[in-house]
Parts: C-alpha cells; structure tokens; sequence
C-alpha cells in the first residue's frame, strides 16, 4: 500500500484530502506543520509527500528545496493558492513534481496523487546514463559532465533526462511538453525554450557541438 505524507495547516482540507486520498487505497500520516513533517519521514518511508505552500513555520517551497537537497526522492505534489506562472515555477524549482492551485476539485487532486505515486513505485530503467563526459545518475538526482558536478534545477534535470533516454531522436516543443511538463497547465512552448538554453548553457563546452541541436522546421534532438 502506497505511503503518503499530507503536510496541510487547514483542518477541514486537511480531512477531506486525507479521506479522498485514503479512500483511493493509500496509507495518509498528515501533520500540519514542517517541524512534525520532518519527524515523521524520519520514522517511515513515503511515496508521496502532498505539501501546503504556506505553513504556521515556514514555506512548502523552502522545505521542499530542503528535502530534496537532503536526497529525499519521494514525488512531492504542491497546493497552494498562489497562481502566477513565476510562483508555480518557483514551486517546480524547488523540486516539487507537480503543483495544484486552490481551489481544486477532490477529483482532480486524486487523479495527481495516482500518477505521481505511479510514476514513484515504477522502477527506474536505467540507473546511469552516459555520453560524451555526461554522466546522469537519476538514483543520486546528480549530473556531471568531465567529472564536474552541474547543478541543475528539478525540471532542468528532467528534461536532460529524457533526452538521454531517448538520444537521437527529434521531438517538437509540443512532444516536450507532454512528455516533461505533464499536468502543468500554465507551462508553454516559451517555458521548453528556455529549459533548453539553460541546459545549452550549463552543459556545452565552447569547442564541442552542442549536445541539444536544433532540427529545423521539426524541433530538437539530442545527439551526446
């Protein structure tokens, strides 16, 4: 049974997720506070972490960045009230999986925890991944190219890592955005544009070709 962690100050949304969640077959601890979130994910493992944005003791945001650099891989699934594309991008760069904006439907929120506990239960493929000095080791969340660690955001990482699944092969923005920013309604073929310069910038070498090239009239491929 699927393990998930609700960390939501509201009461009564806290109950009603927790119910809904409960009745798709998961297993909910729920607390209302980071400093009692932390004590329970040192006692259990979850699969899921379904985080509030503001709490009585800090921000969701700030507790997610603290979590994934403290290696915790559990898929972590933001509510807020916050709906401007820069916030749910800064929630997404924190490390967070997927974001849902306040107020939603119990029915779309249980349709977010199935995936991400889905996606979170199913083995990975491929631990390592390696290409031209690129190494990609998704069991460590960690990206070194000649040795030298880059740091790359959540989403950053997600998108070289399906490129490096799937090397050689050209896919349109539209591909891309299905496939990296599933659910996020608010990303844009402007958003993978960007994605791909930072990735261009962080990972290509002045005298080498860049790994992500451009195929005209079609989209990108990635050629490492």
């Amino acid at each position: 049974m699927p393990n998930i962690l609700l960390v939501e100050d509201d009461e009564t949304l806290s109950s009603e997720i927790r119910r809904a969640i409960e009745h798709e077959g998961h297993d909910v601890a729920s607390c209302s506070n980071i400093d009692d979130a932390r004590k329970l994910l040192k006692e259990r493992k979850f699969d899921l972490i379904v985080l509030d944005w503001g709490l009585p003791d800090g921000t969701g945001v700030e507790f997610c960045t603290e979590l994934r650099q403290g290696g915790e891989n559990a898929s972590i699934l933001m509510l807020t009230g916050r709906s401007l594309p820069a916030e749910k991008v800064q929630g997404l760069d924190s490390g967070a999986d997927d974001y849902l904006t306040k107020p939603f439907h119990l029915k779309e929120l249980t349709l977010r925890v199935r995936s991400l506990v889905g996606r979170a239960q199913r083995p990975l493929q491929t631990q390592v991944m390696k290409t031209k000095g690129l190494i990609l080791d998704e069991g460590k969340r960690l990206v070194t190219k000649y040795g030298a660690p880059v740091e790359l955001t959540v989403k950053e990482f997600a998108l070289l890592e399906f490129f490096m699944r799937n090397k050689d092969r050209v896919f349109s923005l539209d591909d891309l955005l299905n496939h990296v920013w599933v659910a996020e309604e608010e990303a844009a073929p402007d958003t993978v544009r960007t994605h791909i310069k930072n990735l261009r910038r962080k990972l290509d070498s002045p005298d080498e070709e860049s790994l992500i090239q451009n195929v005209h009239g079609f989209g990108y491929r990635f050629s490492g």
